[in-house]
């Protein structure tokens, strides 16, 4: 790939971000926030593999203007998606919904909204990181980088297999699969060295979606263990120990079934053959 050609790769990830900006000022709705996450992790995507190239010592990055506000609209949209899954938990339910409990996270999400809006406003944009991150960009990309970017990504998910049990694990694993999977139309010429069960676009795909239910689940118990203070009345915590019980249940439930074909990946150890991998994470 040539420079144009990169440079035209970036630019297209930053159009659409700066489309999707507006939307998320004015309305925070959760699918908006998900579509600007989506392409953020697809351009950070984008600058890992592209840090295969770069001299030793260097990384291009998302810049700290990005990440900032990446990060605050992402606790809104846990916020959200929690809200959502309590009030789905109580479709199938005779118990009351926790309505201190819900009243709690709801006024959680408004704050966050006015320190987003107090960060970054609506008539802000990313022309100046767009600029920086252009500034930075190799001349080219060679199939000995893409090999090597896919080697380490192997590499990685290998180092991560003997430790199963963490949820962060499975998580780290989760954002190398998604590095993979956005970066599938250079890679996948060179996909071979993954694995059998990891080679194909459409079993990454199905895979990182699992992964991002074990995820809310954790993010789920997390959240309630966290807000469930002394404004809930005894029944609400009775109720709140109940999704508790029920989401942990679950959450162990399909752990084992990530874990089961983690540990049927045939993956061997990758050495680092000359190569000297950078953190990109």
């Amino acid at each position: 790939m040539k420079k144009n050609e990169i440079e035209e790769v970036i630019t297209s990830h930053f159009k659409k971000i700066d489309k999707l900006f507006p939307a998320i000022i004015i309305g925070f709705k959760i699918e908006d926030i998900h579509k600007f996450r989506t392409e953020i992790k697809k351009l950070r995507a984008s600058l890992h593999l592209l840090n295969m190239e770069v001299e030793e010592g260097l990384q291009i990055k998302i810049t700290k203007k990005i990440k900032t506000f990446y990060g605050y609209i992402g606790i809104i949209r846990n916020l959200q998606l929690h809200l959502k899954n309590i009030n789905n938990y109580f479709e199938n339910s005779t118990d009351k919904i926790p309505k201190a409990y819900t009243a709690t996270i709801e006024k959680e999400i408004e704050y966050w909204k006015e320190n987003t809006k107090e960060f970054i406003d609506f008539h802000n944009n990313f022309y100046n990181d767009e600029e920086k991150i252009t500034s930075e960009l190799p001349d080219k990309l060679t199939k000995q980088s893409i090999k090597k970017f896919i080697q380490y990504m192997v590499y990685e998910v290998h180092k991560k297999l003997i430790r199963l049990n963490d949820d962060e694990t499975l998580h780290s694993i989760r954002k190398l699969l998604k590095d993979i999977l956005y970066n599938w139309t250079y890679v996948q010429p060179y996909i071979a060295p993954l694995s059998p069960g990891l080679s194909q676009e459409e079993e990454i795909v199905s895979f990182i979606e699992m992964l991002g239910v074990f995820r809310d689940k954790c993010m789920g118990l997390t959240l309630i263990q966290k807000y469930n203070n002394d404004s809930a009345d005894d029944e609400e915590k009775i109720v709140l120990e109940e999704i508790i019980h029920t989401w942990s249940t679950e959450k162990q439930e399909l752990r084992q079934i990530i874990c089961s074909k983690l540990e049927l990946l045939p993956i061997t150890p990758m050495i680092a053959g000359g190569f000297s991998y950078k953190t990109l994470f």
